[in-house]
């Protein structure tokens, strides 16, 4: 059972603005490395945002390294590795950190950790499954929002689940790609079928509860590449609500080509959700707007 658990601390409600990464190394289910660094995130730090979390502040990052500095190193101890982090926090920090810095995105296949404990414990499947709840459960010690720290005991948290369930987090993994296999092949047929329907305006999609993105709600705007019921399709698939309008439980905005008819914007090109979305931001609700590029990099369960 070999794998490596990732997690970042960010200085502010923009997944990309790391301040400290953690790696733990797991060897045949044991921890065999640790490695940390704190980072300056070239960012400000938003001061109730580290008060509530990790303590990390500007002082603590002077003459830190940059992520470009660092990025080598990260490279080398995960590229092509099973890498986990528990929910999808810690992947999307890492991808806009490399976009932000003009970065090659590191390949490797990625697990949500979290989706293991709730396969293993099912009364855990709808919540409760936060890093911190389980590792009580578990009688596991440990400093909460230290990445080293929440690196070492999701990866024990993994180990135990695997256990429990009697399979390593390889075959889980390989169980997971042919039930998504399958899905997509269903999901492709039925649009073979219904090839030229005109599909009503609300793309509104409940989520599947089993998806890597569960607890998100995501809101396209703009013009995509695919058609948008079936982009709505694939982001329900993977665990997001899919929602027709912004409001303030919106976790994640999708914006593709700016439909010029439509935009209130005409000088910066914004459409009203995007402006609605700033707004929200500007408040401190902290959601993620990514490009049609990001949103299908944050589809890749396995990455």
């Amino acid at each position: 059972m070999d794998f490596v658990v990732v997690d970042v601390e960010t200085s502010n409600k923009n997944r990309g603005s790391i301040c400290q990464i953690g790696l733990a190394d797991f060897c045949e289910g044991q921890l065999v490395d640790r490695w940390e660094t704190l980072v300056d995130p070239q960012e400000y730090f938003l001061r109730e945002f580290i008060d509530e979390y990790h303590g990390i502040d500007e002082e603590m990052v002077l003459g830190a390294p940059l992520f470009p500095e660092i990025y080598n190193d990260l490279v080398s101890r995960i590229q092509g590795k099973i890498v986990l982090s528990h929910t999808d926090f810690d992947k999307y920090a890492l991808y806009l950190a490399t976009q932000k810095y003009d970065l090659p995105a590191i390949d490797y296949i990625w697990v949500d950790s979290a989706r293991i404990v709730r396969q293993a414990w099912a009364d855990l499947r709808y919540g409760g499954y936060n890093l911190k709840n389980i590792s009580d459960r578990l009688g596991i010690n440990f400093r909460h929002h230290d990445a080293a720290e929440d690196a070492i005991a999701a990866g024990k948290v993994v180990v135990a689940a695997c256990q429990l369930l009697g399979r390593p987090v390889s075959q889980l993994i390989e169980e997971k790609e042919q039930a998504i296999s399958e899905k997509r092949l269903q999901k492709f047929n039925r649009w073979a079928t219904n090839h030229g329907r005109r599909f009503p305006p609300s793309v509104a999609c409940q989520p599947n509860t089993d998806g890597h993105l569960y607890g998100n709600t995501l809101v396209f705007t703009g013009d995509l590449s695919i058609d948008r019921k079936k982009a709505a399709t694939l982001a329900a698939e993977a665990g997001c609500e899919v929602a027709d309008q912004v409001t303030k439980k919106t976790t994640i905005l999708v914006v593709g080509k700016p439909n010029l008819e439509l935009i209130v914007d005409k000088v910066n090109q914004k459409s009203a959700k995007e402006k609605k979305v700033a707004k929200y931001n500007r408040q401190g609700q902290g959601i993620l707007v990514a490009d049609e590029d990001c949103f299908f990099e944050l589809l890749k369960e396995s990455r």
